[in-house]
């Protein structure tokens, strides 16, 4: 499994209105494999503190982007907003502390573009992708309006796995476990 957990990415309050986060400093994710193969993965966000409202009227919104890049070979296809998760309270409410927001699985769009849209839902679940190169980047974005705030932090991770992981040098030719060349690691693989 190949991953990583962000350190706790914190901003001070920079007023009313769309106020964004700096982006994370580094990549969650960048696995070179060196062979197609099909990937699961859980990404996940945990707000770790943030302001509470104070009353009616006070809204706060963290929205966590994640961005993905696959490739194959010379290939790379780019698909920001992969998964996208939004912690939200106002009103009077308590921050969600410690509210832990995770996915194995992320939508995929219509396969069909309607202008307008259309009132029904078409999207697709997507739980694996094909790839040999993955690079996960992760945005935030904050929202606050109304009254007085404090720091919004939050913990960000994505892993990624391959769906099997059976490596060619393991057998002879004719298809048997080659326990000559496997000693207990992958020898000649990636």
């Amino acid at each position: 499994m190949w991953g990583s957990g962000q350190e706790p990415l914190s901003v001070p309050p920079l007023g009313g209105g769309a106020t964004p986060l700096i982006a994370t400093s580094s990549q969650l994710v960048n696995i070179k494999y060196h062979r197609p193969e099909t990937w699961q993965w859980v990404l996940a966000a945990q707000l770790l503190d943030g302001p509470d409202t104070g009353g009616v009227g006070e809204h706060v919104t963290l929205t966590v982007h994640f961005d993905l890049t696959i490739g194959v070979g010379r290939s790379i296809l780019q698909i920001p907003d992969f998964e996208v998760f939004s912690f939200n309270w106002n009103d009077g409410a308590r921050a969600p502390v410690n509210r832990l927001i995770w996915s194995t699985a992320s939508v995929g769009p219509s396969r069909t573009f309607t202008s307008p849209t259309p009132t029904a839902a078409t999207d697709t679940k997507v739980d694996q992708i094909v790839a040999e190169t993955i690079i996960a980047n992760a945005r935030c974005f904050l929202q606050e309006l109304g009254g007085p705030t404090g720091n919004v932090s939050v913990q960000l991770s994505a892993m990624f796995s391959p769906r099997n992981h059976i490596r060619p040098d393991w057998f002879k030719a004719d298809g048997h476990l080659n326990r000559e060349r496997f000693a207990g690691n992958e020898i000649g693989g990636r």
